[in-house]
């Protein structure tokens, strides 16, 4: 256990200390303050917060809770702001991957920090509240060792995700009489099989009960009795996720089934999904060294061809050797968006703003810009247009390879993807964008 000072709150002054360093090395709980600026007309009429509070929330190798004081400490937090109600708020959470962990010199410990400081400074009328899962994917100090423990990890991270952060995960997320608070969760390589392995089951079902909606007519209108509402409460990021494409076959093709058997109101409102996959097209880890690690440690499990009807009814053939040798965010088949760098956006902060997706049902191949990072989503038409889960390629001009995921225009990307699903619902102000094109 790495943080366990679970009761003090470590104070760092983001303006001349910005990162967490080792004074705040065993608290659980950082409060980083936020550097004033000139007041703006936004900034009057919502002050901006002074600063954001960063909880550490550590497992065992085991899936458990080093400590139940720290997730305690988490809900307390929550539980304070939300009495309040001053504000909505977004609890974002983040899960580190492979050769990372809760140490205050790990580099994901530091950018983390920095993304909750921006992400409160961009929006204003809500709270922030960042959470760090903390998980051995550090196992060893000795370089001569630490590529041969990419596997033993890769083990570790389903076998977390499997325990008590589900439990984490279901208690951050809001309750129903705080309906505009978000859950944001980022699962990065090895954390994003922590987030998959914790999550896919919750979505998964969500889908089901849209399959099961898709046959019973008006009465299963999104939102009716025996349809599952596309809710925006939580959002689950996987970038660059170390994650075999078999994993996300039942998800996919439960998703062409709903538009298959005539339900297509669930899908063509524009809207955030519940998970989104974001993988680089420049990341060699998982396009190379995954497929070639996977080939040599697969070779005495059977592996058949299965045909599945697409959303036209059209046959399909899934090849589950292909699948479970290939990255998830790079298997062609389950891809629905790319992400593209539309102009290099020069200012380093992020000027994310509100705004929504629109009201009309889309049709398949949309495209809508991210005017603060400078990006265009493309729906690529091979699925429903709006899904519930998205597999989406990302320009190497704004991720460049495996462990590019804090440059600026991403990270801003990201922003603007959390405040239009938190935001999607409330009336724009006068300043802001009235939408993306």
């Amino acid at each position: 256990m790495i943080r366990p000072q679970t009761a003090e709150v470590c104070v760092v002054n983001s303006a001349k200390e910005p990162e967490a360093g080792k004074a705040c090395g065993s608290a659980a709980i950082i409060k980083a303050s936020i550097p004033a600026e000139a007041e703006s007309a936004e900034a009057s009429a919502s002050p901006p917060p002074d600063h954001v509070l960063m909880h550490f929330v550590e497992f065992t190798e085991q899936g458990h809770f080093h400590s139940r004081a720290q997730l305690d400490a988490v809900l307390q937090s929550i539980r304070q702001r939300g009495g309040l109600r001053e504000k909505p708020q977004d609890v974002v959470v983040f899960i580190h991957g492979w050769r990372h962990d809760a140490r205050a010199e790990d580099e994901n410990v530091k950018q983390f920090q920095a993304l909750l400081t921006n992400l409160a400074k961009n929006s204003h009328s809500r709270h922030v509240v960042g959470v760090y899962v903390g998980w051995r994917g550090a196992s060893t100090n000795l370089k001569a060792l630490d590529l041969a423990t990419i596997w033993d990890r890769k083990n570790v991270s389903m076998e977390v995700g499997r325990g008590a952060v589900f439990e984490l995960l279901q208690r951050l997320r809001p309750s129903p009489k705080h309906s505009k608070d978000r859950l944001v969760a980022i699962g990065h390589s090895l954390g994003a099989s922590v987030l998959m392995s914790a999550v896919r089951n919750q979505v998964y079902g969500e889908v089901i009960q849209d399959l099961d909606a898709a046959g019973c007519g008006a009465a299963c209108q999104p939102g009716a009795a025996g349809a599952s509402e596309k809710a925006a409460d939580s959002l689950y990021v996987l970038v660059n996720p170390a994650i075999e494409a078999t994993h996300f076959l039942e998800v996919h093709d439960v998703q062409q089934q709903v538009w298959l058997k005539g339900k297509k109101a669930l899908y063509n409102q524009p809207g955030s999904p519940r998970m989104v996959v974001l993988t680089s097209e420049g990341d060699s880890d998982v396009g190379f060294w995954f497929p070639l690690s996977r080939t040599l440690s697969i070779p005495l499990e059977t592996h058949i061809d299965l045909t599945r009807q697409d959303r036209l009814g059209l046959p399909v053939r899934y090849g589950e050797y292909d699948m479970d040798k290939t990255a998830v965010g790079l298997y062609a088949p389950f891809q629905t968006h790319r992400l593209k760098l539309e102009r290099e956006v020069s200012n380093s902060k992020c000027a994310a703003s509100k705004s929504h997706w629109g009201k009309e049902p889309a049709t398949e191949g949309w495209s809508r810009s991210f005017p603060a990072s400078g990006s265009r989503l493309e729906h690529l038409g091979k699925s429903p247009p709006y899904p519930r889960a998205w597999v989406v390629a990302v320009d190497r001009q704004l991720i460049a390879n495996h462990g590019d995921i804090w440059r600026s225009q991403f990270n801003c990307f990201v922003e603007e993807l959390v405040l239009t699903t938190a935001e999607s619902s409330e009336q724009l102000r006068p300043d802001q964008p009235k939408g993306v094109k």
